[in-house]
């Protein structure tokens, strides 16, 4: 037999369909939210980029100056797309850009370019390389639905990075291989550019450490820790050696990714000094991330980044050093002797 208490006044019903028509509409919010947020990520990336030591900035990059997506459901509803309609479309255009003065649009189509088919953003990339810098490209759009060509002579970047705006709600960024990837939600959680500029800098300092490369080598010389260990384990006690093996390289590999987030911090504040932001910015964004993400405050031998209160004293005493004994002092001191000869930054932020 059934009791009911009692009943609860909800208030009007809700449908699924209601529901779902909702989170669509949040979807698309969601996205032009991000195309929102990409003058202001261009613009601190642009300035971090620009003040990288020489040896970073390798053969010239060409370059539109947009940004891309695949199209997908949100970007159908917030452009007007036909429901069938398929491809990468151009999200925002970088002011000043090479494809801002060839007339390049957000909501434009990419189809081609030079005759060849586009139906990725990889193949976009891809494609413009082979074109190069200071060259013209022949580029196919669907505009309003009937197709254009426009003539585009390419700009060009001193390294290659992607700035990728993500509609993610999560506090989130990251950094692969040529790519920096920033959430919505990480844009709202920061308060200036030079917060920004700290977040930039630390996920571009993966990219000129080449720590991704590094992370392949490692897990597997990781894997290779585990099986001795396994093997050497199961001999003692039947049956764990497999528990252990994985257990022991996912410890391993996790020292090595938390290495690589302490040099990150490191090289990131020093990008984000050399281009003439605060550091002590970045003291902020940590104090911000223990006091409203508790979680960052816990770890142990498994967590592949460090604790929050370990990078804002790290952070700290690195900008103490700048600011006292200045950047060449500060590389002595801490490493990166290599880069002591780089010219001085000219602060902005005082």
């Amino acid at each position: 037999m059934l009791l009911v208490a009692g009943c609860a006044t909800t208030g009007p019903g809700v449908s699924r369909q209601e529901v779902r028509a909702a989170k669509d509409e949040l979807d698309v919010k969601g996205f032009l939210m991000a195309a929102e947020h990409y003058p202001l990520v261009w613009e601190v990336g642009d300035r971090l980029i620009e003040g990288l030591p020489a040896e970073y900035q390798d053969t010239p990059h060409p370059d539109l100056g947009l940004a891309l997506a695949k199209i997908d459901k949100p970007a159908r509803r917030a452009f007007h797309y036909p429901d069938n309609q398929h491809g990468v479309c151009i999200v925002a255009v970088r002011a000043g850009s090479a494809g801002e003065t060839a007339g390049l649009k957000p909501g434009d189509i990419i189809t081609a370019i030079d005759g060849h088919s586009i139906r990725s953003v990889n193949a976009y990339l891809s494609r413009l390389e082979k074109v190069g810098s200071g060259h013209i490209a022949a580029i196919r759009l669907l505009r309003g639905g009937a197709p254009t060509e426009l003539s585009v002579k390419t700009g060009s970047m001193p390294m290659r990075v992607l700035f990728v705006i993500s509609e993610g709600r999560a506090v989130n960024a990251w950094a692969k291989k040529d790519r920096i990837v920033v959430t919505n939600g990480i844009l709202r959680f920061l308060e200036s550019k030079d917060e920004l500029a700290a977040v930039l800098g630390h996920e571009l300092a993966h990219l000129t450490g080449h720590h991704r490369r590094k992370e392949i080598a490692v897990a597997a010389i990781a894997s290779s820790i585990g099986a001795v260990a396994g093997i050497a384990t199961d001999v003692l006690v039947p049956g764990l050696g497999g528990a252990v093996s994985g257990t022991t390289a996912a410890l391993a590999q996790a020292a090595f990714s938390r290495d690589f987030e302490r040099e990150a911090d490191y090289q990131g504040v020093l990008h984000a000094y050399r281009a003439g932001f605060d550091p002590r910015a970045g003291i902020a964004v940590w104090e911000r991330f223990a006091l409203e993400i508790p979680g960052s405050l816990r770890g142990d031998l498994r967590n592949s980044h460090p604790v929050s209160p370990e990078r804002m004293v790290r952070i700290r005493k690195i900008v103490d050093s700048l600011e006292h004994d200045g950047l060449e002092q500060t590389i002595r001191r801490y490493g990166g002797e290599h880069e002591a000869s780089v010219r001085p930054p000219v602060p902005r932020f005082a």
